[in-house]
Order: structure tokens, then sequence, then C-alpha cells
């Protein structure tokens, strides 16, 4: 909406330069644009306090009220009665005229899963039962549900999907048994041990036709970062975070962008935010220097 690609981080990367989105000016226009969709009342109210269990309700109300919504699948969002009424929106055509996609900085596989602390009189016991949860078989039910459950194999022996029975969603019925956690599938493993599940293979389709070609950004990968630098960000990003989340919310519901945004941008530097780009930009330029 304002020209510029943008995702949860706020944190893109455009031709090797590493960009803070929220304090640019594309994204002052954006929120200035979001904010007079908000006055006419085409956001939910509810938007920036709800959970997924009350969101994912609304699809289904007596009265359809949704006009378009973010989820992963229409089905799960609305039901398979009103599916059909709703179709994927594609790339708009921006303010200068071009489609720009804007790519998350999600990783499939990352660092942090786990931790052992000091105080674990048992780390050598801990460090076999992590092991054992990055078993493909293991790593696959923590991912999608148990075997019997929502897995089971195939005439093959690969892991396939059992189908949900109609009262509930693959996804919902996801959120309820699969405890997520420490894994890693790869791409090996999804020939010989789990079939991917049908819906992420879709996804996936939708994502290569759709939104992959007009893509504005590159991802900031899972850069190492040393535990000095760690130090230097780690307060500056909790407090970025929590300005930068007050005040995306504060500017759409109630305005003002145009007299605090000065003052916005002065508080983030007096955080930190520029020792903190410095940071990740010089952990970027090591990365793409040793991969």
């Amino acid at each position: 909406m304002g020209g510029l690609p943008d995702n949860a981080d706020h944190r893109i990367v455009q031709d090797g330069k590493v960009i803070f989105t929220a304090t640019q000016p594309q994204y002052k226009k954006a929120i200035t644009a979001l904010n007079s969709w908000y006055a006419e009342g085409l956001i939910d109210p509810e938007s920036f306090s709800q959970d997924d269990k009350s969101y994912l309700a609304k699809g289904k109300t007596t009265t359809p009220s949704l006009g378009s919504f973010v989820w992963w699948e229409i089905k799960e969002m609305v039901g398979e009665e009103r599916a059909n009424d709703y179709v994927l929106v594609p790339i708009l055509t921006g303010v200068d005229g071009k489609q720009r996609a804007s790519v998350a900085n999600n990783q499939e596989i990352n660092r942090g899963a786990f931790a052992i602390t000091r105080s674990n009189k048992y780390p050598t016991a801990t460090m076999r039962w992590v092991d054992h949860l990055y078993d493909p078989i293991q790593s696959a039910q923590a991912n999608w549900g148990p075997i019997g459950v929502t897995l089971e194999k195939d005439a093959n022996g690969i892991l396939v999907q059992i189908p949900a029975d109609a009262s509930t969603s693959e996804g919902e019925r996801r959120q309820k048994v699969a405890p997520g956690g420490p894994k890693v599938i790869t791409k090996e493993d999804f020939l010989t041990v789990v079939a991917p599940e049908p819906r992420a293979a879709e996804r996936a389709k939708i994502v290569q036709d759709m939104y992959l070609p007009h893509a504005a950004n590159k991802s900031y990968p899972p850069v190492p970062l040393s535990n000095e630098e760690l130090q230097q960000i780690s307060s500056i990003q909790t407090d970025v975070t929590s300005l930068t989340k007050q005040k995306l919310a504060q500017w759409i519901v109630q305005g003002g962008i145009d007299s605090e945004w000065d003052g916005y941008v002065a508080q983030l530097k007096t955080i930190g935010l520029d020792r903190m780009m410095e940071t990740y930009q010089q952990a970027y330029d090591r990365f793409q220097k040793n991969s």
C-alpha cells in the first residue's frame, strides 16, 4: 500500500541491505491508508486483541460478515458450505503501479528450538531425549499429530494424512493434537518418511504461481549471532518490538500518525534501533560471505 514490502519483523533485505521498514515513509503512508479503512468500518475492531479461536468463529457466524481474511485455508476459516464464496486475493497494484509480494522471515528449520539450563541435573539424559525428538518419525508426529490419529502408513510404508472427520478441519484437529517443539523434516524425509500434507502441497503451488513471481524482498536468513551481538540487541529488540506493535494498533484505530511520526522515529533511535540494524547488517554480511 505504501510501495514497500514488509513482514512481521519489519526487517527485510533488498539488494543486500537490511532495512527496518517501520520507520520508512512508505510504512507511514500505508498506516495512514489503513486508518481511513478503519474509520469506514472496514476493519474488525477486535483485529488487534482476538485469539485464533475467536477469530475462526467469526467465519462461521449465522450471518456471514467477513469480506476478506488472512488464514491458511478458506475452508478452515468459513467452513465447507461458504468456501466457494471466497477467492484468493492476488497481488494488488501498489501506489506506484507495481505489484509487490512481501517475503516473511519464517524458517522451517531454525535455531533456538530448545535450551538446557545450568540447573539441569541430567543434561546427558536430556540430550538423548532431544535427539529422539529429531528422529524423522517423531518429528512428523510433533508437526502433524500422532500415528493413528492424524497419520497412518500407506502400502509403501510412508506416513500419510488420515482425513479429518466432517465435524472438524485438518487445521483444527492439528491444533489439538500436534505439540510442535523441536523437530526437523527434510526434503528427503518427504520422499521416504512422511508425505507432504495435501493442503500444504496446495499452498506451496499457490505461492509458487501467484506470489513468488512478485517477491519484492529477500527474507532475513537465520544468521548465527555471536554472544556479544546477542547482548547488544536483545533488550533493544524487545523495546523496539513493543513500541512498533503499540503504535501500529494505535494509529490504525485512533489515527494521529502525522503528529506523532517524528517523535516515534526519534524514540526508536533513542532505544538503539540504529545499533540493532547495524548488528543485523554486520551479521548478514558475514553470513553471505561464508555461505
